[in-house]
């Protein structure tokens, strides 16, 4: 019995780390003068934040279903005036470098119909931005919500649409009925609700 086991135990050492997935993560850097601030809001089965330096990629996952089902960090970025963070299911705030392009990738996986949402934009030092994935099961839509955090002068914290983003994401590969929601509706003054 023993030996058996053992030999279990062995074969499955050896080839099975080719069976696990391979993922690059997200490694925040360090706060300072030159970094911006992102929060990811809602509980998306896949959230992303890459960075480009002289044409060289880095960053990667910031949470996979595959591994971590919710990853809240909570480093003290404002709030919008109408929003509480105790109703979010799961959000994240980091550091970013800022003035390099940015791409947040956002992803729900559903049964046969998957949709992603990817904005690309380029931070700026000290300022924060926000955003989420919107996805209605019912019309088979969704579409990324990019924010920035703009303190009014009354001190109050709103969000305010991100301009100057690119769009990119897919939509239901397995089912050509999902879309990417109308730009008409894209996106909502203020989303007082982001799951």
């Amino acid at each position: 019995m023993y030996r058996k086991t053992a030999v279990a135990l062995l074969l499955m050492l050896c080839s099975g780390c080719s069976q696990f997935p391979h993922n690059r993560f997200f490694t925040p850097p360090a706060a300072a003068p030159d970094t911006a601030w992102v929060r990811i809001v809602g509980g998306t089965e896949r959230a992303s934040i890459e960075q480009e330096f002289n044409g060289q990629r880095t960053g990667g996952l910031v949470r996979s279903s595959e591994f971590i089902l919710t990853r809240t960090q909570d480093l003290g970025m404002p709030v919008d005036s109408e929003q509480d963070k105790s109703t979010w299911s799961d959000y994240y705030e980091t550091p970013v470098i800022a003035g390099r392009k940015t791409s947040i990738g956002l992803a729900y996986h559903g049964a046969n119909n998957p949709c992603s949402s990817t904005m690309t934009f380029v931070p700026q030092k000290g300022h924060y931005y926000q955003f989420g994935l919107q996805v209605d099961l019912r019309l088979r839509q969704c579409r990324g919500l990019p924010y920035e955090l703009i303190k009014h002068e009354q001190g109050q914290w709103k969000l305010q649409r991100l301009k100057d983003v690119i769009w990119g994401g897919k939509y239901g590969h397995e089912d050509e009925n999902w879309q990417k929601m109308p730009d008409s509706l894209m996106p909502p003054a203020v989303p007082y609700e982001i799951r």
